[in-house]
């Protein structure tokens, strides 16, 4: 690594300071000014030890850092997080330009938490841990262009159970307008609003099989005139004929008349795949990856889908990978583009979901996504805008690296900050003085716990 690399990389924090400028205006809580709460909060994410990046850790840290100031800028203070959404969501189409390779990514990730007072925290799936947690959940889009991506908004999902305790969703400052209930479905729906609203330029909506279980969900984004590429699980039915070649009309007088009974009978699509012989196959190539060229066998199909309550059937493409030695890793997903789109694109369509699932491991692992402490909706929002603008940042760092630093990765910039950037001191008295903070706070946690169990005793 020559010289001007080196300084390159030194100058790291100075990128890091006239970054966070770029957004002073968006950090305004009523009357007051809240940037340098921002700065601080953001230098935390960066700073902190990777085992808790938590608001104690930051202050450990970090110089000059006040624990009860950034708790109430994160968990009080009424700047607001869609303005950071936004402006990210601006600089992401701003980066890649309106690159016919730019897709919008949805997807939803889980936060385990203790307790029942954390906004949305409920018994829930945790996809994370694979079963049925105590945790939060929230819906997030992305947006990907090849090997880029960067996260662009995120909405926290409330269960029915807390839609439907109004005093609950009150203690954790649930906005009245958002204390209804609404699916993950609706919530990615919303989310594709805003962002076509925000002018942002994607080619399709890719999704896990998830979404693809609502059938409304699919025409939802085809009424949009969305080109979609939704994963489907292997026990999907399909048809490979219409089902319905003729359709009873209702002219609005007597009883509507009833959907006639398909014609043709339906197929589970791994069922169906099993039957292609070898010569329905072609090997594609997806895209360059540490291992070399990543390749895969497709077959792509047309199909019909109807749910039996439908009014109307709709004709898509089924596209199938799987690795080509193996056999194996095999991955069935729908869409709507266009029959002459050659089987390579959608291919590489289909794939390209990856990119949303490793920015998640990004967001956990190097920006401290999951290590929060607050329970309020407008604190987990506040925490999760401050995550996706640090992504923005090492994005942006990633990108603008000189030649010679071509493998750099966000956990790389990262250990450049924590370097580069103004430390808290460390030696005795500041140790000392850590750990009779620490005592205090788990002293008063220990009191209001015994208080609260007094509470429930008597009452």
């Amino acid at each position: 690594m020559c010289a001007k690399d080196k300084l390159w990389l030194k100058q790291s924090a100075q990128r890091f300071s006239e970054f966070s400028n770029r957004f002073a205006d968006l950090f305004v809580s009523g009357r007051h000014k809240v940037f340098e709460q921002s700065k601080a909060y953001l230098r935390g994410l960066m700073q902190a030890p990777n085992l808790k990046r938590n608001i104690e850790r930051m202050e450990e840290s970090v110089k000059d850092f006040s624990y009860e100031r950034q708790q109430r800028f994160i968990s009080e203070s009424t700047w607001s997080h869609e303005d950071v959404y936004s402006a990210i969501a601006s600089s992401a189409n701003a980066h890649f330009s309106g690159h016919q390779d730019t897709c919008l990514l949805l997807d939803e990730s889980c936060f385990a938490k203790k307790g029942n007072k954390s906004a949305g925290v409920s018994r829930q799936w945790n996809g994370r841990l694979g079963k049925v947690d105590n945790c939060q959940v929230g819906v997030f889009s992305a947006l990907n262009c090849q090997y880029q991506v960067l996260p662009i908004g995120a909405k926290l999902y409330l269960p029915e159970e807390w839609t439907q305790d109004l005093e609950r969703c009150e203690a954790a400052k649930v906005p009245v307008e958002s204390q209804v209930f609404r699916t993950k479905h609706d919530l990615a729906l919303e989310l594709i609003d805003q962002h076509i609203s925000q002018g942002i330029y994607f080619n399709w909506v890719g999704a896990d099989s998830f979404y693809s279980k609502k059938p409304a969900f699919l025409r939802d984004l085809d009424a949009r005139n969305l080109t979609f590429m939704m994963d489907v699980n292997a026990n999907q039915h399909i048809y490979l004929e219409d089902p319905l070649p003729k359709i009873p009309t209702y002219s609005g007088r007597g009883p509507k008349p009833k959907h006639k009974q398909p014609t043709v009978d339906s197929i589970r699509v791994d069922k169906l795949v099993n039957k292609q012989k070898n010569s329905k196959w072609s090997i594609v190539e997806i895209r360059n990856s540490s291992k070399g060229v990543l390749k895969v066998e497709a077959l792509k199909m047309t199909v019909w889908l109807w749910d039996g309550e439908e009014e109307s059937r709709h004709q898509w493409q089924l596209i199938v990978t799987r690795d080509p030695k193996t056999k194996k890793d095999v991955k069935y997903s729908l869409t709507n583009a266009i029959k002459e789109t050659p089987l390579s694109r959608i291919a590489f369509m289909q794939r390209q979901r990856y990119w949303i699932e490793n920015s998640f491991e990004v967001a956990k692992s190097t920006c401290g996504l999951a290590d929060y402490q607050v329970r309020s909706w407008i604190g987990w929002h506040h925490h999760v805008a401050m995550v996706l603008l640090s992504m923005l940042f090492l994005f942006e760092e990633k990108k603008n690296a000189p030649n010679k630093c071509d493998l750099l990765t966000a956990n790389d910039v990262r250990e450049m900050l924590m370097m580069f950037l103004p430390q808290r001191k460390a030696d005795p008295d500041e140790v000392f003085r850590q750990l009779e903070t620490r005592h205090r706070k788990r002293k008063n946690a220990m009191r209001s716990s015994r208080d609260i169990q007094n509470l429930e005793k008597s009452g």
